[in-house]
């Protein structure tokens, strides 16, 4: 039996960007060289896309339409003899961009001493023109990105740890569930140094009929928008019918663009964990993930059985409200008038919804 309500397609996985290499100098013919020599290359699957400028002034320009540069290559001598060194003092300090990685190119080292250059500026490296060859100059794009990507993953590390801490504050609200498992899932994602698309299912019951009722906990990349709070009504064809068969057979299922991973937590409850894969997920990956499912689920559970019990609470509250206005018409009508008007002058208060719940519920004991 399908669980789910099927969409026609599956949305196709992301496009991953180019690395951004900025070319900045005067002569054209560096531009034309630098392009030709790293026109194939890739890191990571990715390719390079090239900007542009001719001067200092069209740099800072350049930098500030595009925050997002993994690399550029400055002239030292353009409009000045000192105009790339004024280009990365203001990169570094007018727009606090310590994050791209700069490399500063001369024509004439003699002018501007390297020793002295390296000291004062926040730079990456300085080289000659004259000595970065075909080999060297690919060997240095290599550095600076792969510097650039672990430097890009720290930052982006610690504003997920930001939303894991924000969203924490608040999960034994039920309804913060979906935004606390998706902050702790980016920020796993991002510790792996993964940037795939992930959906993290629990199955909250089995009801008399055999049907089994799926809720989304967390999702990422182009999955994101099936993270919606209570019952996914829109999950893709394809991956309803691999969750279905994982939950058929209980085990991990893993091809080579997916890992679903399959994670009892009773005796009629499961997790599964869907990642569309890159590359295959190597043993760290996938062991920090299984934890992952693991710790949430047991957080769900506890949610779950929180929400239990505060719903038999409200129950047993009504029921004897109820059986107040059966041996007494007169008391029970007050009951009903007290919640009533506990209720209407809390909200006129502005009280907070969970203050207006908790007098409802006392008001029917007073």
């Amino acid at each position: 039996m399908s669980l789910f309500k099927k969409s026609k397609t599956e949305q196709s996985a992301p496009r991953l960007a180019p690395w951004k290499i900025a070319i900045i100098d005067d002569e054209e013919g560096i531009h034309e060289v630098t392009k030709l020599t790293l026109r194939k290359f890739t890191f990571e699957k990715r390719g390079v896309e090239f900007l542009s400028a001719h001067s200092g002034e069209e740099g800072l320009a350049l930098f500030k339409a595009h925050p997002d540069i993994a690399l550029a290559f400055v002239d030292v001598v353009m409009e000045t003899d000192d105009a790339g060194l004024k280009l990365v003092d203001a990169i570094r300090n007018e727009l606090n961009n310590h994050v791209s990685r700069l490399i500063l190119r001369t024509g004439q080292p003699g002018q501007a001493p390297e020793e002295d250059v390296i000291r004062r500026y926040d730079i990456n490296d300085y080289k000659a023109k004259t000595e970065l060859s075909s080999l060297k100059l690919k060997s240095c794009v290599y550095t600076a990105i792969r510097s650039y990507r672990d430097i890009q993953t720290i930052e982006q590390g610690k504003r997920g740890m930001e939303d894991v801490l924000k969203s924490s504050s608040s999960v034994l609200a039920s309804q913060s569930l979906a935004q606390f498992v998706s902050a702790v899932l980016k920020q796993t994602l991002t510790l792996l140094n993964l940037n795939n698309s992930v959906l993290y299912l629990s199955t909250q019951h089995t009801d008399l009929y055999g049907d089994t009722t799926m809720t989304v906990l967390g999702a990422s990349g182009d999955l994101i928008g099936l993270c919606e709070p209570g019952i996914s009504k829109q999950i893709p064809e394809s991956i309803a019918d691999e969750v279905n068969q994982v939950l058929f057979s209980k085990t991990h299922l893993q091809t080579k663009d997916r890992f679903i991973g399959y994670y009892p937590t009773g005796e009629d409850s499961h997790n599964i964990l869907y990642v569309k894969l890159n590359e295959p997920l190597d043993a760290l990956q996938r062991k920090t993930l299984e934890m992952f499912a693991s710790n949430v689920a047991i957080i769900f559970q506890n949610l779950t059985q929180k929400e239990d019990i505060q719903q038999t609470q409200k129950e047993l509250i009504m029921v004897l409200s109820d059986a107040i206005e059966m041996r007494s018409k007169e008391t029970g009508g007050h009951v009903r008038r007290v919640i009533l008007m506990t209720e209407f002058l809390s909200e006129k208060l502005h009280m907070s919804r969970e203050f207006i719940d908790t007098i409802r519920y006392s008001a029917a004991l007073h």
